[in-house]
């Protein structure tokens, strides 16, 4: 009976995930990461996509290489470019998923995200296999069922990111090293260096797994016989063959040093004299060295967040709490919260260790981060959670009563479907589910609606648009022919102007911008007002048919955009709005 509800919960998670991966429109770095992947195929060249490391990227845009694609590359002398500006990647992905005429944008995606899903149901089948060792066929079946049913990593799991392939590498590599920590071994230390290369040519937060390794492999009981001299000597063992598998995925372009460094570089990094050194004497490629430079730059300037009505310019230490808090499933957070509460009745066994150890690292390590993206940087913590929530069905560990369970898993159930497919706009019900959003944090809008908004504007044939997006996705490959006000992300632009008199013209707004983060509070007037509907919880769609007030704070915001012809429009329309409710009075 086991062995059938695991299935289930494997074609649960197919299900749901190709199900979200099919409706939703590409999302705000998608087309980036697509094109740098097919990039690294098509021309053998890794300096590309300076923000990720390659793997990832390499395994979503596999099945490319069967696809007769244009390459923009060919078209356009302007990609000759190298290194490529990060503007120009984007708008090479965009031209590559959008601009070929022998496969449809709808193809390419539903291809390359499921390499990503594929990457997914690896990362769950882990979670089961682990729990199950440490817990029971019980203790698996739940932890699988938590993780199965999981807002976040099913909407991230099936798109072409790094986030959930970076959790599954690294939990992959923790699993390793723990089989390794308890049966000592050359060939297992050589397999954890290979998982470790996996590891860190997955996503570049990945290099906290080398300090964590070096400490577990110094203090864990279960290598208790091994000297400390032979300890150290195995992580360098260790790390010399994940340098190896790292260089290899970048094709060991780049990889002899000295590597050189940029002053005006090395100044934005704020590198210290030990950074600089092994930046300059590391046998890694340099393009990854590059990218540890991008993101330290990243890390001390921060980055803007939206959070509790507020937009801060810089990250706060609750933010991820916070994220963390309105995010996880109440289900799911009854359960972490027994889980822990369980080690007062039976303490931290020595095979737990790891999944602890790496959990709690990384919660501390993100109260300091200046990074404040989301929930998908918290990905990371949620495997190693779930797995330790085994313990509550393990008669041995904990042992809740089947009722108590049962209970947790449906109420999950039920969190879940209130949300589908809108799985990254989930919030739980504890802080008024997913509707409420708009109110707590601007990570669950990344431009995932544009395709169900094409979807809806058919239901109104003859009406016009006008639409502030964030992202980009082509609003054109999804039937709309908008006139855009003040998109964010975007690399096609569109001139067009509404009629001055539609028979019927509706406003459609991402929550991010009504929020204000990136376009500076410009939509803060349409918080009092109610949308006819709102697609996907993250576009918001407003009938300015016979709206004057909307029209003039539109022609306000082309003016300051330096829009004339569109802030005429708008001048215009309100006008002849005002003059019919005169001769009407």
């Amino acid at each position: 009976m086991k062995k059938w509800l695991v299935l289930l919960c494997f074609l649960f998670a197919s299900f749901a995930m190709f199900w979200h991966a099919v409706v939703k429109s590409p999302t705000f770095d998608e087309p980036g990461h697509i094109q740098a992947g097919f990039y690294h195929w098509r021309h053998h060249d890794m300096e590309r996509g300076l923000e990720h490391p390659p793997l990832m990227r390499l395994i979503a845009a596999f099945p490319l290489n069967f696809l007769h694609l244009t390459d923009p590359q060919d078209e356009h002398a302007m990609f000759l470019q190298r290194p490529l500006s990060m503007r120009r990647e984007q708008l090479y992905g965009t031209l590559l998923v959008y601009n070929s005429p022998e496969a449809s944008a709808e193809k390419i995606m539903i291809l390359t995200r499921s390499m990503m899903i594929i990457i997914t149901l690896f990362l769950f089948l882990l979670v089961w296999h682990w729990s199950r060792e440490l817990y029971g066929e019980n203790g698996g079946l739940f932890s699988l069922f938590l993780a199965v049913t999981f807002p976040a990593l099913l909407g991230h799991g099936s798109l072409v990111n790094t986030d959930v392939g970076g959790a599954a590498a690294a939990l992959f590599f923790v699993y390793v090293l723990s089989q390794y920590l308890e049966t000592p071994s050359w060939p297992n230390l050589i397999y954890c260096g290979f998982n470790l290369g996996v590891a860190q040519a997955s996503k570049l937060s990945n290099i906290i797994l080398i300090p964590a390794a070096f400490f577990m492999m110094l203090v864990y009981p279960g290598a208790s016989g091994i000297s400390i001299k032979k300890r150290v000597l195995h992580f360098l063992v260790m790390l010399a063959a994940g340098t190896l598998f790292l260089d290899a995925c970048y094709r060991f372009q780049s990889v002899i040093p000295p590597h050189g460094i940029n002053p005006q570089d090395l100044q934005a990094y704020g590198w210290g004299p030990l950074k600089q050194f092994i930046y300059r004497w590391a046998p890694l490629p340099d393009f990854y060295l590059m990218s540890f430079g991008f993101l330290s730059y990243h890390l001390k300037s921060g980055f803007s967040t939206y959070l509790f009505g507020e937009i801060l310019p810089k990250g706060v230490w609750y933010y991820f709490p916070s994220i963390f808090l309105l995010r996880t499933p109440a289900a799911a957070l009854a359960a972490i919260v027994g889980s822990a509460y369980s080690f007062r009745k039976l303490k931290l066994s020595r095979r737990e260790f790891p999944l602890v150890f790496m959990a709690a690292g990384y919660a501390a390590v993100t109260l300091f981060s200046s990074l404040n993206l989301g929930i998908r940087h918290l990905l990371f913590i949620y495997p190693f959670l779930f797995i330790l929530c085994g313990r509550l069905a393990a008669v041995e560990f904990c042992g809740l009563p089947k009722l108590a369970l049962a209970g947790l898993l449906l109420f999950q159930v039920f969190e879940i479907a209130w949300v589908s497919p809108d799985y990254i706009a989930f919030y739980n019900f504890l802080c008024g589910g997913p509707s409420q959003g708009i109110q707590y944090s601007s990570d669950l809008d990344y431009g995932q609606d544009l395709k169900p908004l094409g979807k809806f504007m058919k239901n109104y044939p003859g009406t016009e648009l006008v639409l502030s997006y964030m992202g980009t996705a082509v609003p054109q490959a999804y039937g709309l022919e908008p006139q855009e006000l003040l998109p964010q992300g975007g690399m096609v632009r569109s001139n067009k102007i509404n009629s001055l008199r539609p028979s019927r013209e509706f406003l459609a707004v991402s929550v991010s911008q009504i929020q204000g983060q990136m376009s500076g509070g410009s939509f803060a007037w349409l918080k009092s007002k109610t949308p006819m509907k709102i697609i996907g919880r993250t576009i918001f769609v407003y009938d300015i048919t016979s709206d004057r007030q909307a029209h003039e704070k539109m022609a306000e915001l082309y003016e300051g955009s330096g829009e004339k012809e569109k802030a005429q429009r708008e001048r215009e329309r309100a006008k002849i709005l005002y003059l019919r409710m005169e001769s009407r009075s």
